[in-house]
């Protein structure tokens, strides 16, 4: 996460602790790639970035791997979408343009 400037974290001794990448930058990276095993966050100070007023997103599901790959290297090489991410069972496209969203299931 590289949006994340500051970390208070409560460790798994109780300890309450600040962390960032200049100050305990060994627990600030463990616990941003832990998945909560090594701390609990507790704050967060985060770099926001601006958006647009409006996103559209798309969520498509796929019931295999090789289908779900195989569209995400087309979309990423079309580059028709800001930003692609993984999601339970396949993908969230995200790209400006009016509000609204709409749900793609693909079952092979």
């Amino acid at each position: 996460m590289d949006n994340a400037l500051e970390l208070e974290v409560v460790t798994g001794r109780g300890d309450r602790l600040t962390c960032s990448r200049r100050r305990r930058p060994v627990l600030f990276r463990a616990v941003l790639a832990g998945l909560g095993q090594c701390a609990v966050i507790v704050r967060a100070r985060l770099r926001l970035r601006p958006v647009p007023p409006r996103v559209r997103t798309y969520t498509a599901l796929y019931g295999d791997v090789h289908t779900f790959t195989a569209d995400q290297e087309r979309v990423m090489e079309e580059e028709r979408f800001d930003y692609l991410l993984p999601a339970r069972g396949g993908a969230l496209f995200r790209s400006r343009g009016r509000t609204g969203r709409r749900r793609a299931a693909t079952r092979v």
